[in-house]
């Protein structure tokens, strides 16, 4: 196992994880704001600096933890990586279909989250075959 390790390609692992970080900050916060504001209810007027830190800490180690896996599938098998991020965004449309009754609200929180999640996903297999 450690000398799988060793062969993960480590600075496009690094690039991937900004990269797919930068993709959801734009995503959030440029394409889909008010939708996901709006879907999610969540109340803007009450994030402070703190937990704005905490919570952009808690999603870089995610995408960081999530980009691995994804990358170690890659280099095993591209087919397997990609059939679980398929497997993964079909499990999160599961649980958002217990959130969101409404099915307006249903397709946009499938639309943000799981449109999000797959094309994070094929951004660390691509570039863990690269």
């Amino acid at each position: 196992m450690v000398t799988f390790f060793h062969s993960l390609n480590w600075w496009w692992y690094s690039l991937s994880v900004i990269i797919v970080f930068g993709i959801g900050a734009l995503w959030y916060s440029v394409l889909f704001p008010k939708m996901w504001v709006r879907v999610f209810r969540i109340q803007m007027g009450t994030v402070t600096t703190g937990s704005f830190i905490r919570t952009m800490g808690i999603q870089l180690a995610s995408t960081a933890v999530f980009g691995i896996i994804v990358f170690i599938l890659a280099l095993l098998d591209k087919d397997l990586a990609l059939l679980v991020i398929i497997g993964l965004a079909a499990w999160l449309v599961g649980t958002l279909n217990f959130k969101f009754p409404r099915m307006k609200d249903f397709l946009q929180a499938i639309l943000i989250e799981v449109g999000y999640l797959l094309i994070a996903g094929h951004v660390f297999i691509l570039f863990g075959l690269l």
